[in-house]
């Protein structure tokens, strides 16, 4: 049996068959952005290769903050983040070869997470340096691993680690290192974390003190001592010509 179909009658099929397909295709699409962004959550990489120049890279954030870079060298910057509404993870890795020693040759990094600041400041990074650092957060957990190798090289290490309280951060560690060293340092915090309380009177102390002592009426408005050979009468001071 031959079957014909008019031009009209197979261009109308096609038509149709062609829409369904699109259809199904955009249907997978939407349905492939929904898991990536679901699963992963939101993504930042950052790659640089330096042959022989400079470089500055500077990161901004609640709990990861860094400034690395070298007047005159050559090295390699990278940096991965990854966060969603509960959860953060960054990866950054910082190498230089042949830095000159200036304050531009520096590597700065600060860590906050469950109440607890770590600030390390590598500067005057002279010849070859490396350092890696990873970093979690999640909710009120913060584990932290920093690593800086400078074996090769001479730099200045400042690492301090602070504590949040209600009257300002309070240094739990701190660490100073010069020439060559090679330093690892691991945090996992898990304390609540709290919201620093922030004096906004520095005379609340004073008000405080007002309140127990110049307010109550049982105790006198000043003490005074009068000299050896004096004594007070009426608010006066007169000669004691007894002693």
């Amino acid at each position: 049996m031959d079957i014909s179909i008019s031009p009209r009658r197979a261009f109308q099929i096609g038509f149709i068959v062609c829409t369904l397909l699109a259809g199904v295709y955009l249907a997978l699409f939407m349905f492939s952005i929904g898991l990536s962004g679901t699963g992963t959550g939101d993504t930042a990489e950052l790659e640089i290769y330096v042959g022989q120049g400079s470089l500055r890279v500077e990161h901004a954030g609640n709990e990861f903050r860094d400034d690395s870079g070298f007047s005159d060298g050559s090295g390699t910057y990278r940096y991965d983040r990854t966060w969603d509404e509960s959860n953060e993870s960054v990866s950054k890795n910082f190498v230089v070869e042949g830095g000159k020693g200036t304050i531009y040759d520096r590597d700065i990094t600060l860590i906050s997470g469950s109440g607890v600041n770590r600030l390390y400041r590598v500067t005057n990074i002279e010849g070859d340096y490396e350092s890696s650092v990873e970093t979690t957060f999640e909710l009120n957990l913060s584990e932290s691993t920093v690593t800086i190798n400078v074996g090769d090289g001479i730099a200045k290490l400042d690492l301090r680690v602070m504590k949040k309280s209600d009257h300002g951060p309070a240094t739990m560690e701190e660490v100073q290192a010069y020439g060559n060293f090679t330093m690892r340092s691991y945090y996992n915090l898990s304390a609540e974390e709290q919201e620093a309380a922030v004096n906004q009177d520095p005379l609340a102390f004073c008000i405080e003190l007002d309140k127990d002592n110049i307010l109550d009426d049982t105790v006198p408005d000043a003490v005074y001592i009068a000299p050896v050979g004096y004594k007070m009468i009426n608010g006066k001071l007169f000669k004691d010509v007894t002693a």
